[in-house]
């Protein structure tokens, strides 16, 4: 007999063996709420590389490990204002490279919801710009060049 495990979701009981394959951070999910779970980390696109180079980005800028206080704000925007790791992570680069705003060590990241959507306006420009640039085509002129014959050794007089 097979342990049971509890759905966070529904909170129903599943045999383990069962729902082994339906292991999301630790967790085990009955067959349905997997589904809609993977469905919602998928669309959300938040993948644990953009989670790890945010983290990386603010060990980096702060010049120590983010502290129980930014993990703290990072839930919170993720949660709450449905923020992406990876925009985030494009908010703080826009705040401190582009805007060159000074860090502020006691408040953490929370800049980040004060600029979240100029950086969004930022960087889709860029993108739109550049996805523009990739459909212009450079014409390759076909007049070639003059040739002029330049006699040095006979000068006029």
């Amino acid at each position: 007999m097979a342990r049971k495990v509890k759905c966070p979701t529904c909170d129903k009981l599943n045999p383990r063996d069962e729902v082994v394959n339906n292991n999301y951070n630790n967790r085990y999910y009955c067959d349905d709420c997997f589904k809609k779970k993977m469905d919602k980390v998928n669309e959300v696109g938040c993948t644990k590389q953009d989670y790890n180079d945010l983290y990386d980005y603010i060990e980096l800028m702060y010049g120590r490990k983010p502290d129980g206080q930014i993990f703290q704000q990072i839930k919170k925007y993720k949660e709450e204002y449905d923020y992406t790791y990876e925009w985030m992570l494009l908010t703080l680069q826009y705040v401190f490279e582009i805007e060159k705003l000074p860090i502020q060590e006691d408040s953490g990241i929370g800049i980040v919801p004060y600029f979240y959507h100029k950086a969004q306006v930022y960087y889709n420009r860029i993108w739109d710009i550049m996805d523009k640039n990739d459909t212009i085509e450079l014409i390759k002129l076909k007049k070639e060049p003059k040739k002029v014959d330049v006699n040095w050794n006979n000068k006029n007089k």
